[in-house]
């Protein structure tokens, strides 16, 4: 006898008892019902034992909610491409990727969904289950499903996380210099003040001269930072509790604030640049699967990381709708670069809307690449030198009272 904690279908838990001659009998029943395990042990174990495979393997977690990282996840969908391509079902090719699939967390995702197909679900709706596959990913495949293009579809997800892997790692690259910079300028001045500079206080004291104006800046700064950190510390916790909150409760507070980090110099620029090639190589894969344009556009809001860039989004399809098309609906927002709207013009006119996004969304992934390089060239001495500025004025207001101590020594 075994015991279970498992998952149905419509992800509510169960939990009871199976009778089995062991525990891939007892797998292979739960299954048998629709159920995918979580935690299954053997009914004699002793309280604090555990022979549980899945309370080992994956923590207890369940294998809904559980993410698979970008890179990972274009190599499984390139795989399942060239396997369709090549003639084989979509059945014998998941298997082929459970049977070479090395990471058992993937294993079981793909199990279930082989389970699923096996009971007549379509592809879309097994997958649809979990976090792993996002929105737009589920959109394209059942897209595929439907126009019979299933293995074009595989490719086009592939390529689309790939490119957007690959221009999300060159942004974090590009704001890790800075940012490892900040930190480094911050922790120096906390160290002169808190250590250094309080070492040279009580030989400043001795001597009644007047001290320079930015030692008494510093110095008090220093008692500050000494006395009262503990203060300051709760002061940041709750601003970044706060903001937290506002970020979750009010959405004019996230537009507001997506809107000023746009118009930050350099950053926005390449903030904006980033979103609207995520927006458009999005919208050119879906697109290019079959999905109609609304969906299209439903499915690219849900990902873009900026509630400002979605208000934009979603008030377009509210005018697309209204039987306006796409270009004429974009062009009553300046946010919509002129660019944009004459290629998406264009490709209306024309009939050839997938081609004109596939190109729009080349040309934003290589200016959010050049923008990159701009900014990292830019970023980097100006960084350097306001680090040499910070830390000097510091240096210098510790050391500017020797020079009077001297002079009244030497007196």
């Amino acid at each position: 006898m075994y015991k279970y904690i498992a998952y149905d279908a419509k992800k509510r838990k169960k939990s009871g008892v199976i009778i089995a001659d062991d525990m891939n009998d007892a797998l292979h029943k739960l299954r048998e019902k629709g159920l995918v395990p979580v935690r299954l042990n053997n009914a004699d174990t002793k309280p604090g034992e555990s022979d549980s495979i899945w309370e080992k393997d994956f923590h207890i977690k369940s294998i809904y909610k559980i993410q698979i990282k970008k890179a990972k996840l274009a190599v499984l969908l390139k795989q399942l491409s060239i396997m369709l391509k090549a003639g084989v079902s979509v059945i014998f090719a998941i298997q082929v990727i459970i049977d070479g699939e090395k990471d058992k967390t993937i294993k079981q995702i793909f199990t279930e969904i082989e389970n699923d197909l096996q009971t007549g679900i379509s592809l879309s709706q097994a997958m649809s289950k979990f976090k792993a596959f996002s929105d737009v990913l589920i959109s394209v495949i059942e897209a595929g499903e439907l126009n019979g293009r299933l293995d074009e579809a595989f490719e086009l997800v592939s390529t689309m996380i790939e490119k957007e892997n690959a221009m999300a790692g060159k942004v974090k690259s590009a704001m890790m210099y800075p940012a490892f910079l900040s930190v480094l300028t911050i922790a120096v001045v906390i160290i002169i003040n808190t250590v250094v500079l309080p070492a040279f206080i009580g030989m400043y004291e001795q001597f009644d001269s007047e001290l320079p104006v930015v030692t008494r800046l510093m110095m008090s700064i220093s008692d500050f930072l000494i006395n009262y950190w503990p203060y300051l510390i709760a002061f940041i916790a709750a601003l970044i509790v706060a903001y937290r909150l506002l970020l979750k409760k009010s959405v004019l507070f996230s537009i507001g604030k997506d809107r000023l980090l746009l118009k930050i110099p350099v950053v926005g620029a390449l903030m904006k640049k980033s979103f609207m090639a995520r927006f458009t190589r999005i919208m050119s894969s879906l697109v290019n699967a079959g999905v109609n344009i609304i969906s299209a556009l439903e499915s690219a809001q849900k990902v873009i990381a900026s509630e400002y860039v979605r208000f934009f989004i979603a008030r377009t399809i509210s005018h697309i709708r209204l039987g306006s098309p796409i270009n004429e609906a974009m062009k009553r927002y300046s946010f919509f670069d002129p660019l944009l709207i004459s290629m998406i013009r264009v490709g209306e006119e024309t009939g050839m809307l997938n081609e004109a996004l596939e190109n729009i969304a080349n040309l934003y992934e290589n200016q959010t690449d050049e923008a990159t390089k701009r900014f990292t060239s830019v970023i980097e001495p100006v960084m350097t030198v306001i680090m040499a500025l910070v830390i000097g004025f510091v240096i210098v207001s510790a050391i500017m009272p020797m020079f009077n101590m001297y002079s009244i020594v030497g007196g």
